[in-house]
């Protein structure tokens, strides 16, 4: 009998480790999950909150550009505004050298007579700018 019951206290033992053993596993194979599903649960906030401001940057630059080139486009339209104000002085100051424009609204409905009408369109405005200056205009 002291054999078996030795035998039974070796069999008993070693079925008391086996147990012991596959509690260890179990418990380390729950904090493994556990730790895991943790960090996949953080992880996952953590990307979907970074992916939500990415993509809210991007559609702040977005507008941003947008911004950019309408003021891109205005200032090349103030720019080609400039030049045909320019232009359009540059026009008005030769016209006012070489013009009277009061012989002119005389002309408005006759034919063109030859050379000798031509000269009188091109004879100085002095008559023309010391009535202008004394109305107070330009």
């Amino acid at each position: 009998m002291p054999k078996d019951r030795f035998y039974a206290a070796v069999v008993q033992g070693i079925h008391d480790g086996m147990e012991r053993e596959r509690e260890r596993t179990r418990k380390v194979t729950r904090t493994a999950l556990t730790i895991a599903a943790t960090c996949t649960f953080v992880g996952s906030i953590c990307f979907g909150w970074m992916g939500a401001r990415t993509l809210q940057r991007a559609h702040e630059l977005a507008r941003i550009s947008t911004c950019q080139q309408a003021v891109i486009d205005m200032n090349d339209s103030y720019f080609k505004a400039f030049q045909l104000k320019a232009q359009v002085d540059s026009a008005f100051t030769s016209m006012d050298g070489t013009y009277d424009l009061d012989r002119l609204s005389n002309l408005h409905n006759e034919k063109s007579r030859g050379p000798e009408h031509t000269a009188v369109l091109r004879q100085p405005l002095q008559h023309h700018r010391h009535r202008q200056k004394g109305q107070g205009h330009l």
